[in-house]
Formats: C-alpha cells, sequence, structure tokens
C-alpha cells in the first residue's frame, strides 16, 4: 500500500491546492464583477481531452471561438467527465490549468467576441 498511498495523497494534495487557488480566483473575480475567464495552462502529453478542448476554444458544450475565453455561465454548465465543479477543479483531479479573469476589453482584443446576453 506504500507506493499506492503516496501517489494517492499527492493527488489529493495537489487537486485540494489548485480548487483552493481556483475558488479563491473566481470569489474575487465575481466580487470584482469579472464575468469572462480565460483558459490558461499546459497543452503537452498528459493534458486530458477537456482541457485541450478548453485550451482551444472549444469546450464541450460551448460553441467553438478563437480564443479559450468563456463566460461564468458557460463554465457552470461544462462538465469534465469527472463529476467535480468545472471552475474548482477545472478537467478533474491533478488538472493543472487555470481559470483566470479577464476584462471585456481584453477578451475583445483576443478575438473573443460575445454572441448574446446571458
Amino acid at each position: 500500500l506504500g507506493g499506492k498511498m503516496v501517489g494517492w495523497l499527492e493527488t489529493e494534495l495537489n487537486t485540494s491546492l489548485q480548487a483552493f487557488s481556483r475558488t479563491m480566483t473566481a470569489n474575487k473575480a465575481e466580487e470584482l464583477g469579472f464575468e469572462l475567464f480565460i483558459y490558461l495552462g499546459p497543452d503537452d502529453g498528459i493534458t486530458r481531452p477537456f482541457c485541450e478542448r478548453c485550451l482551444d476554444g472549444r469546450a464541450p458544450g460551448v460553441t467553438a471561438r478563437k480564443a479559450p475565453i468563456y463566460t461564468r455561465a458557460e463554465i457552470s454548465r461544462m462538465r469534465n467527465g469527472q463529476d467535480l465543479d468545472v471552475m474548482v477543479f477545472g478537467g478533474g483531479y491533478n488538472c493543472r490549468h487555470q481559470w483566470r479573469p479577464i476584462s471585456e476589453e481584453d477578451a475583445k482584443a483576443q478575438g473573443f467576441e460575445k454572441k448574446r446576453k446571458e
């Protein structure tokens, strides 16, 4: 059990720390009135398909776009396949990606177009 237990504890610790960081970011963003978030992080050999799609602007259940920028409402409807809140857990356990608030002006500069009011 030794090696398995260490791996499990590392996963729990990494996931918890990332979830805490994402929660604090989301709460502060809400407090400041941010409704748009950009998905940031690595896209390498261990990136989950869910995260790859988010990074490419093709998040599940969202109309494809030029930049990986999503509204708070879109994020709340996303499913990562692990029954975990996407705003808090991203792609799931050990996810290395972050949701960062972005202003509408900066989002437009990156090609984001708001289609309709949510």
